[in-house]
């Protein structure tokens, strides 16, 4: 049995980026061209928290 739930853990570090969708809404409107590298940086920091805390649930949950 641990070398089948050894499998198991290693399958999910390995599919790890297929486990989880994240989606930033930004919001409706006019957003300024000049704002445009900050708004992508603020949505990449979004998107990496939300992934990150997903990625630890996700091994919280199969504590092999």
């Amino acid at each position: 049995m641990a070398a089948a739930a050894k499998q198991v853990q290693q399958q999910l570090l390995e599919d790890e980026n297929d486990r989880f969708f994240v989606a930033v809404h930004v919001g409706a409107g006019y957003h300024a061209p000049s704002n445009e590298k900050a708004l992508r940086s603020a949505m990449k920091r979004a998107c990496l928290a939300a992934a990150s805390i997903l990625r630890q649930v996700s091994l919280d949950q199969f504590p092999f």
